[in-house]
């Protein structure tokens, strides 16, 4: 690295640190899978360990839990751009969202579901949800 590069380097630690704040931007990556100020997974969906995906194609990857099978049961999604699982989607056979639960006010915890009940592809019902 040449006096140039070290020096452009050093003024860019020092402009993070007089500002407080980290370089690194979070692009939806942050934080890890098992961050603990996320929500978890709902009990009663009973899917294994998600792999990271873009599977609502907006850049930054969502938590995608797939069946023994190979097929989509549903996933985790960061709605507010926090980082932060805010819903989860459970999708049917054909693809379709048939139920998803979702922290409205994003304080880690899980307090909404809303449910196609007659499974024509529109979240008809929504409850209060209580984690078990």
């Amino acid at each position: 690295m040449n006096n140039r590069g070290a020096l452009a380097l050093v003024s860019l630690v020092v402009m993070a640190v007089g500002c407080g704040g980290p370089v690194l931007v979070n692009r939806g990556d942050f934080p890890p899978v098992d961050d603990p100020g996320a929500p978890p997974l709902p009990t009663d969906y009973n899917w294994g360990p998600p792999k990271r995906e873009d599977l609502n194609k907006d850049g930054k990857p969502d938590l995608a839990y797939y069946g023994a099978d190979g097929k989509l049961q549903g996933g985790g999604y960061d709605e507010n751009g926090d980082g932060r699982v805010d819903v989860y989607k459970m999708v049917g056979p054909d693809g379709k969202v048939v139920q998803e639960t979702r922290d409205t006010d994003h304080d880690g915890v899980l307090d909404q579901r809303s449910i196609d009940t007659n499974g024509d592809g529109t979240l008809d019902q929504v409850i209060k949800y209580t984690p078990k």
